[in-house]
């Protein structure tokens, strides 16, 4: 025992160390996770040649204050305890380089923690930490700084110093402000600043050069600094839950941003700059104020993703469908006519719209079922049963190729049914439809009038006149009804709702 180098008990349910253990003296791994630990023996700290010491996930409340005498600790970690402090003896670990304190119950730091000028990474996550002492400025080694969830009101001025910076956390917690110290961290990476209380940014945040994503979102803010286009390496801004009444016209001028996510804010408008924007590739909107896409959407046209759910949109441009890019397209719960979103996705159908339109899947399904049936058909020859089976397939789709708008292709469908049953009265009752709907409006409604009285010969309808008429009210409540059609179609109902 007296050359063991590595010793892990964890997962043991052990609550208590025995004090020989620090005659360990040539241990520099000892792992004791994920036990049921309240203290430490004060013989710790005799481990001279420990670098790595594991006590995560235990109920230590204090530690010994000998801890401090552990020289050549590299690796720290106290996650899931309940430490309510850190004893100032930690400041004498003066290799220490990782240091993991999340889930615990500390208020604060201890003041000279800075003296741990080694540090590399220092997570604190998921405290109850209330402020930073100044002297966190000398950790000028940091690279990783975690402190989530806490309740940090304020930061130092003194943050600004951690020249080597790459990650820092700071969402969750109660910040009004940032100092502007913060632009001087010019290696940042990572940067989380959601779920605050940030009323505004400083000006020097444009300084962060290296930042690829900039998240803000659940704050409090109504505007960006104006030199936010200088964020050159920026490709994701989220502002989504926060007070802007409008897209800052500065966000355009950063050079390669690729998505904005902006929903449940309060934005009215989308100013044209944003709209000459060529990298967006994804544009969140959804839950604002919107009335209208402008019709200089189409100019996004590297575009991919489009959300602006929850908005006050009565209608949709027709330049969403030269937006070759956008695959994903989500315009639920706004005042959007049918058949406007029914023209819109047969212009972009490769793309996945939301609200789902149910007769577009009829439509496939009954498309499905004709190519069977014509295979089925082509192979095997029919039967009187099997005509009138195909014919009832073809009633089928030419209803949802009407249904879904696809106009020009609803003759072919009737006719190809009417060859296997010349009298079926519901493929009948589609044909002037089909003219109805390519507007050809003279032929249409000689021929509602020509089929008005004759026998439908079904149970659900006396007269063709009553199977043409419940079929417009369907066609209104589909809402693909355009206002030239429902011009002719008023007149057409009149004359055949007039006595013969």
């Amino acid at each position: 025992m007296k050359e063991l180098k590595e010793l892990w008990l964890g997962r043991n349910k052990l609550d208590r160390i025995p004090a020989e253990i620090g005659q360990l003296s040539t241990l520099n791994w000892l792992g004791l996770d994920n036990n049921q630990l309240t203290e430490l023996p004060a013989e710790i700290g005799k481990m001279s040649a420990l670098e790595t010491l594991s006590l995560d996930n235990n109920h230590l409340q204090d530690l010994p204050l000998e801890i401090g005498q552990l020289s050549r600790l590299k690796n720290l970690d106290l996650s899931g305890n309940e430490l309510r402090e850190l004893p100032e003896e930690f400041s004498q670990l003066p290799q220490l380089l990782n240091l993991s304190i999340p889930h615990n119950q500390l208020e604060h730091l201890p003041e000279n923690i800075g003296q741990l000028n080694r540090l590399e990474r220092l997570d604190a996550e998921n405290n109850q930490l209330t402020a930073l002492p100044g002297s966190i400025g000398n950790m000028t080694r940091l690279e990783s700084l975690k402190l989530g969830h806490n309740h940090l009101n304020t930061l130092p001025k003194e943050i600004g110093n951690l020249a080597s910076l790459k990650e820092l956390s700071l969402r969750s917690n109660h910040l009004q402000t940032l100092p502007p110290e913060i632009g001087q961290l010019a290696s940042l990476s990572e940067l989380y600043l959601g779920y605050n209380q940030l009323t505004s940014l400083p000006e020097e945040i444009g300084q962060l050069t290296q930042l690829p994503s900039l998240d803000l979102r659940f704050n409090r803010l109504e505007s960006l600094p104006t030199n936010i286009g200088e964020m050159k390496s920026l490709d994701m801004l989220v502002i989504s839950h926060n007070q802007f009444q409008a897209l800052a016209p500065e966000i355009a001028r950063i050079p390669h941003l690729k998505a904005i996510f902006a929903d449940s804010n309060q934005i009215s408008h989308i100013p044209p700059a944003i709209l000459q924007m060529r990298s967006l590739t994804n544009l969140e909107l959804g839950g604002n104020q919107l009335e209208r896409l402008p019709p200089e959407i189409k100019e996004l046209s590297g575009l991919t993703a489009l959300k602006v759910a929850g908005n006050q949109i009565r209608t949709l441009p027709m330049e969403l469908i030269e937006l070759k890019a956008l695959r994903y397209l989500d315009v639920s719960d706004n005042p959007i006519p049918v058949m406007r979103l029914k023209e819109i996705r047969r212009g972009i159908p490769e793309c996945m719209m939301l609200p789902r339109d149910s007769t577009e899947e009829e439509w496939l399904n009954a498309f499905r079922s004709a190519k069977k049936a014509e295979e089925y058909l082509l192979q095997n020859g029919f039967s009187e049963q099997d005509s009138i089976t195909a014919a009832s397939i073809y009633t089928n789709l030419a209803w949802y190729q009407l249904m879904s708008m696809r106009f020009e292709s609803v003759d072919s469908s009737l006719q190809r049914g009417l060859s296997f049953v010349p009298d079926d009265p519901y493929l009948q009752s589609n044909l002037p439809h089909s003219l109805l709907f390519q507007r050809k409006f003279k032929e249409a409604r000689k021929m509602y009038v020509k089929m008005r009285s004759k026998a439908f010969g079904s149970d659900r309808f006396e007269t063709f006149g009553e199977a043409f008429l419940a079929d417009f009210k369907e066609f209104e409540e589909e809402g693909i009804i355009s206002e030239e059609i429902h011009q002719a179609l008023e007149m057409i109902k009149s004359r055949l709702q007039q006595k013969k």
